[in-house]
């Protein structure tokens, strides 16, 4: 049987829904392989932004908020299948195009399942309100995500800001200087397995 991305998203948690939009967003942007008609990437694109405003507001805001959030969820996750199935089309079975895609493949044969990030730290990086996240890489890692929040910490990893890296080290910018925040990370993996995340680290951003 050829290989084909996931096009069904409905079981993913939000951190993975994000998380697979960011990949697909990144590899797909100047992608040669592929080539979006009918602005596929241009509605990822959108509703990707839509979510994560929609999300930082839901935060610490009403049920309404939280409502609105979660139509904004619905909407990304319809997106990511359109594209996905888009892809399926055009790649025509090559895993090479699949795989640059960034989208989650559902074939068949050898999957490793990952445990926790090892290796996580966070430090101040090298401009005010940076901070430089890193974890051991993984060779079976299809992404590193790696998560943020001010104290006290939501306790759902759907409500922690996140950033999506291809590589093992990243770089947050944009906090605020002299207060606290959390940070933590967690391996993507090609299936879209469940997040496995490391244990938290907290300083103070300077």
């Amino acid at each position: 049987m050829s290989d084909k991305l996931i096009t069904n998203f409905d079981n993913f948690n939000e951190p993975n829904v994000s998380s697979v939009s960011k990949s697909m967003i990144e590899k797909l942007t100047g992608n040669a392989s592929f080539t979006f008609v009918n602005k596929e990437l241009d509605n990822l694109v959108a509703a990707d932004k839509d979510y994560d405003e929609k999300r930082g507001i839901a935060v610490n805001g009403s049920t309404t908020d939280i409502a609105i959030k979660n139509a904004a969820l619905k909407v990304l996750r319809t997106d990511l299948s359109i594209i996905s199935k888009e892809v399926n089309v055009q790649a025509n079975g090559d895993e090479t195009k699949l795989l640059s895609s960034g989208g989650v493949l559902a074939q068949d044969g050898q999957h490793h399942t990952l445990e926790a990030p090892t290796g996580f730290d966070a430090k101040s990086g090298a401009n005010t309100g940076d901070v430089a996240v890193s974890c051991k890489a993984n060779q079976y890692a299809h992404g590193y995500l790696f998560f943020y929040t001010t104290l006290p910490a939501p306790a759902s990893m759907s409500d922690w800001k996140q950033i999506y890296s291809t590589k093992h080290t990243a770089t947050i910018h944009g906090l605020t200087r002299g207060t606290e925040y959390t940070f933590c990370a967690a391996y993507q993996t090609t299936k879209g397995d469940a997040l496995v995340y490391c244990k938290p680290i907290s300083i103070f951003v300077q």
